[in-house]
């Protein structure tokens, strides 16, 4: 057995648990010095790992489909909070805080917190905003502390459980998030003074403003008095973040908008959440010059193949500002999209490099296994054993002429053995014996089966066999004596062409029978069939002790194994383009592959 063979089996054997006590020892010392064995161990593993995956992916695929259908509460529709909302006489003005109708927020389960009202204090809610109550901004009625219940809703799936409406005097709202606070104790209170709060978002939306909510009879609320959101409590930082924002609008309306959107697949790919799928990094150097990153970049590469082999435009005078102006913007529309619903390239590259990692061993081993097997057809004389090209023949040969070459098919699957008794090759018929004349013999059949099938003519009345070879410059039509097609041939007896091969993974056959003529041009349609099948077509035709046997070939059922594990694992290879990179560069963790020395962001 060929070494690569016997490697394979036993680190399936170690794997398996199968080795004794003292080769599973001499194993693990094997592994511990040679780093190659370790590898060829970690893919072999990896590649069973993913076989045994695949016998969970229909169970798993129903839980995934009901995941999706709730997702869309997360994500869809509505926008996360406002960065800033500064409240107090826009929350309440000073009317006193007591119990009305009840709304939908009354069924949320807030939090309750205790104030001093003779300090100044911030508070921070296990949800997430910020409130600075300053001394003195509540009435309590004389009393020091107060007791306040919070209650949140920032998701659109929290709105939805509590039944909370977006609608402002019938129009729909963009709702960022939405806070009730009163008072636990008192019958009544009220801010004097203004009460800042901050709400966690996700993004900043332009032109967003404070709603006051206003509940009617039937406990529905309506938000009124839309105020302006002012940055009192944070005015650098927000003011700076907008501006940002707004820069990075016209840096991507001017530079990027016409081959991308953030959401949807223009020209180039969608930019929704494009920081969290890449290195800063590896985002900076695309920008600037991807055409550059194309001659090392494995991940660039493949973006490359999947849109069409269009590289993008570079932009090598902007500023590392205004890139994350750029990147900014992107990130803060990114918030209103479902992640879901833009592909992960990353995700689908890292998928790739797993696949063709697998795929490269299977396809290594598969291959040392059809080296290892015997070619695909056999022509034997039954008497000697030898091929029928051996066999001696003493004449005077004629004048050298270019002959045809029979193509060599290694066996995959099949073995065809074309066995004989006394028979000759076509040298036999340069004799001039009679009745034998120049003739032109050609055998066509469509690119596909000819460029996997061997051809063979044969003469039983003569006892003569040939195989064939292309035709010059055709990779369709076959000969067999000179590449020109010419033959010497005996007229008018029975002959036969037929061929013999495999064709994606199945057994093809055809033979046809004919009166030799002067000039003639056969047309051969091998078609798939059993080995029972062809048997039986032999068996009736009169073929003078000519046979022609198919076996499986010597390592056939190996090969079937790591057919069935190549399809296996075919779901990691991505379905928007071809896993067309390198993969024996070593990969930084910055790069999408191997940075070139002196490449900088």
């Amino acid at each position: 057995m060929r070494p690569e063979l016997e490697l394979i089996e036993k680190i399936e054997q170690y794997l398996n648990g199968k080795l004794s006590p003292a080769d599973n020892t001499a194993f693990e010392a094997q592994l511990a010095a040679d780093p190659n064995l370790r590898e060829q161990l970690r893919l072999q593993s990896d590649i069973r790992a993913a076989l045994q995956r695949t016998v969970l992916a229909t169970s798993v695929r129903h839980a995934r489909q009901h995941y999706h259908a709730m997702r869309w509460l997360r994500w869809g529709g509505f926008s996360l909070g406002v960065a800033v909302v500064a409240i107090g006489t826009l929350l309440m003005l000073t009317r006193p805080w007591h119990s009305g109708p009840k709304s939908g927020l009354t069924s949320i389960s807030g939090e309750i917190y205790t104030i001093d009202l003779t300090r100044d204090t911030i508070l921070k809610t296990r949800p997430g905003a910020l409130l600075r109550i300053p001394r003195g901004s509540i009435d309590a009625r004389g009393a020091t502390t107060i007791r306040i219940a919070i209650k949140e809703a920032y998701t659109i799936a929290d709105m939805i459980r509590y039944g909370l409406t977006t609608r402002s005097d019938g129009q729909p709202l963009s709702s960022g998030g939405m806070i009730d606070i009163r008072p636990v104790d008192a019958d009544s209170a009220r801010i004097i003074r203004p009460v800042a709060v901050s709400l966690p978002t996700g993004r900043i939306e332009e032109g967003m403003n404070l709603y006051k909510g206003s509940v009617d009879n039937n406990g529905k609320v309506n938000w009124v008095d839309p105020r302006p959101l002012s940055d009192t409590t944070q005015p650098t930082s927000n003011s700076v973040i907008r501006q940002y924002l707004a820069e990075g609008r016209t840096l991507f309306e001017t530079h990027c908008s016409q081959c991308h959107s953030v959401a949807h697949i223009v020209t180039g790919p969608a930019l929704a959440y494009i920081e969290e799928r890449r290195p800063q990094e590896w985002l900076f150097g695309y920008i600037r010059d991807n055409r550059k990153m194309l001659s090392y970049d494995c991940y660039s590469q493949y973006i490359y193949n999947a849109f069409n082999k269009t590289p993008m435009n570079t932009f090598p005078s902007l500023t590392d500002k205004s890139i994350d102006q750029i990147l900014l913007y992107i990130g803060n529309q990114s918030q209103l999209i479902d992640s879901n619903k833009v592909t992960n390239y990353t995700r689908e590259f890292d998928s790739c490099r797993q696949y063709r990692r697998m795929a490269g061993l299977l396809e290594k081993n598969r291959l040392a296994l059809i080296t290892a097997n015997e070619n695909r057809t056999e022509v034997r004389n039954n008497n000697s054993g030898t091929a029928i090209t051996d066999t001696p023949i003493v004449y005077t040969s004629p004048a050298a002429v270019t002959t045809v070459t029979p193509v060599e098919h290694p066996s995959i699957y099949y073995t065809f053995t074309v066995e004989s008794f006394g028979w000759y090759n076509v040298d036999a018929l340069l004799k001039g014996l009679p009745g034998i004349q120049q003739s032109e013999l050609r055998v066509s059949m469509t690119a596909e089966y000819a460029a996997e099938v061997n051809v063979f003519l044969a003469i039983p009345g003569r006892k003569v066999l040939a195989e064939g070879g292309f035709l010059k410059d055709s990779k369709t039509e076959f000969c067999f004596y000179t590449e020109d097609g010419q033959i010497p041939l005996p007229q008018g007896e029975q002959a036969y062409v037929f061929a013999t091969g495999e064709y994606q993974g199945k057994l093809v056959f055809a033979i046809r029978g004919f009166t030799v003529e002067r000039q003639q041009s056969i047309e051969l349609q091998p078609m798939a069939m059993t080995k029972t099948q062809i048997a039986d077509i032999v068996a009736h035709l009169d073929l003078n002790q000519l046979s022609i046997r198919v076996d499986d070939s010597r390592n056939a059922a190996k090969i079937r194994v790591i057919d069935t594990s190549l399809a296996a694992i075919a779901r990691f290879k991505p379905q928007h383009c071809d896993c067309d990179c390198r993969l024996d560069e070593p990969r930084d963790s910055s790069w999408g592959e191997k940075m070139p020395a002196g490449a900088t962001k």
